[in-house]
């Protein structure tokens, strides 16, 4: 592998668990603000999508941080 390459992954790495972060941090928000205080990060937004579309929390958790944020998009 390239030196190119490698830092072209890590990069991407680096993008995908600054988009996981901001994910968890809005199921804290979601947490706090649809009257779920003792659920924070994935699963507040397990409940979240529950009640919102009654899901199942593993049908929530398979879904990629990319589905998630446009799911999420504006709550």
């Amino acid at each position: 592998m390239s030196a190119k390459e490698d830092d072209s992954r890590l990069k991407l790495l680096k993008a995908d668990k600054k988009l996981m972060y901001q994910l968890i941090r809005q199921g804290d928000l979601i947490g706090e603000n649809y009257g779920y205080p003792n659920l924070r990060g994935m699963d507040a937004i397990c409940r979240y999508c529950a009640d919102k579309y009654n899901w199942l929390p593993d049908q929530t958790r398979r879904l990629n941080t990319e589905d998630l944020v446009i799911i999420l998009e504006g709550v």
